[in-house]
């Protein structure tokens, strides 16, 4: 969200942006994290949706196509909630 860009992490125990999340990381055995921001047409982020996984790696072209589509969707009802 704060850099307004998509963000893969392929390992979270090994990112250091996860690593204040740590023992909940373990806990739950949650090893990869793959975020994009909700951007409104004006450019304003509203928020993230992310998709957490049980194994490490990074998602396939077809996965990253869908999720931008799931993200413009809901940016789109986000905007007309208003």
């Amino acid at each position: 969200v704060w850099l307004g860009q998509p963000i893969f992490s392929q390992n979270v125990l090994e990112d250091l942006r996860f690593r204040d999340f740590l023992p909940v990381l373990k806990a739950t055995g949650i090893r990869s994290c793959w975020s994009w921001p909700i951007v409104n047409f004006g450019g304003e982020v509203l928020g993230s949706f992310a998709a957490y996984g049980y194994e490490t790696g990074l998602p396939t072209q077809s996965q990253r196509e869908l999720m931008e589509t799931m993200v413009r969707f809901a940016a789109l009802a986000i905007e007309r909630s208003y």
